[in-house]
């Protein structure tokens, strides 16, 4: 494949087939799991998703790959009438990715704990990942601390880095309020 200037390009990218092979076997790209006090930040992000258009770069140099990542699932704009827990089960069911946002208020939440809880049952434990919008984690500190204790569990932290286990997550604190790349609406 060539660029527009002649240069070849890449071939496909592992993690690109894996995106596309997501996009096309699930409903939802992701699931968003939150505390209502949290909402602002949930749709915002739901917002940012649905809305972004993959480079179209990347859709050239990985066939199958979609220009949108797709719809991603919100309780407040996409549950279903019914017993919520099979509700959701269902719902996390259909997604390719977890997508928790974290917060002092979520990291208490009964109902994150158990999407979290329910997507690891699921085997899908390397596709959770934190959306930190408030707090920090491994505090110790219970006013500050952001991760669910379920995630915690999932990636403990230890005295030895060389034995802890990675998680791919964004700290939207480290971006700042000011920046344009994030923003509260």
């Amino acid at each position: 494949m060539l660029s527009a200037n002649g240069a070849a390009l890449p071939g496909p990218h592992p993690f690109y087939s894996d995106l596309s092979m997501s996009m096309q076997k699930y409903d939802f790209a992701a699931f968003i799991s939150y505390k209502s006090d949290d909402e602002k930040w949930a749709r915002w992000l739901q917002n940012e998703l649905e809305s972004y258009r993959l480079p179209s770069v990347l859709c050239k140099r990985n066939p199958g790959l979609k220009r949108r990542l797709g719809k991603c699932f919100r309780y407040h704009t996409d549950i279903q009438p019914g017993k919520l827990t099979e509700e959701l089960q269902s719902k996390l069911e259909r997604s390719g990715y977890l997508l928790v946002i974290c917060s002092p208020r979520s990291a208490g939440s009964t109902w994150v704990g158990q999407e979290i809880s329910i997507f690891k049952d699921l085997g899908r434990t390397d596709r959770i990942i934190p959306v930190i919008v408030e707090g920090s984690p491994y505090s110790g500190d219970k006013d500050a601390e952001c991760l669910h204790p379920v995630i915690k569990e999932l990636f403990p932290r230890t005295d030895d880095p060389a034995t802890d286990k990675e998680i791919l997550g964004v700290n939207l604190n480290e971006e700042g309020p000011g920046s344009s790349r994030v923003k509260r609406r």
